[in-house]
C-alpha cells in the first residue's frame, strides 16, 4: 500500500511499513496473534450464549434457534407462550392448552411428530427473504 493517509504517510515494502517516525514491522504472525487475542472475549461471550440456550432448553423455554414445527398431517403444533415455555396444541386457545407431547429431532432439519409420526422437514431459508 503507498499513499495511506493518517498522520503521517505509510509506505510498504518487503521488510514491514515505514512512515516518518520509524519503522513499523508487521508478520502475518504478529497480526494473526493480534486477531485472535480481539477476538478472545467474543468467542468466550459466544460459548457462554450457547451454554445458557442449552440450559433454556433443557428448562422447556424456545430459544429461538429454529422454526416452530406444524405437522400438516395431525395438526398438532408448537406454540410458545407469554413465559417463553414451549407447548404443542392442536387447537388456538387462550389461554394455549398444551397436549404434553413434543416433536423429536431425527436430525438436524428433520422432526418427527409425536402423535402421528409425520416426518417434517425444516427449510434452510432465511426468514424476509424469498
Amino acid at each position: 500500500m503507498t499513499g495511506i493517509q493518517s498522520e503521517a504517510t505509510l509506505e510498504y515494502n518487503r521488510t514491514g511499513y515505514h512512515h516518518a517516525f520509524g519503522q513499523i514491522r508487521l508478520s502475518t504472525r504478529s497480526i494473526r496473534a493480534a486477531v485472535v487475542s480481539d477476538l478472545t472475549p467474543l468467542r468466550d461471550l459466544c460459548q457462554q450464549l450457547e451454554r445458557v440456550q442449552a440450559q433454556a432448553a433443557a428448562l422447556g423455554l424456545f430459544v429461538g434457534n429454529r422454526d416452530l414445527l406444524d405437522c400438516p398431517n395431525c395438526k398438532l403444533f408448537e406454540d410458545v407462550t407469554a413465559e417463553g415455555l414451549l407447548i404443542t396444541s392442536r387447537e388456538l386457545a387462550t389461554p394455549p392448552i398444551d397436549t404434553g407431547l413434543r416433536f423429536s429431532q431425527v436430525s438436524s432439519n428433520t422432526f418427527q411428530c409425536p402423535a402421528c409420526a409425520e416426518v417434517i422437514n425444516l427449510d434452510e431459508e432465511v426468514h424476509g427473504e424469498d
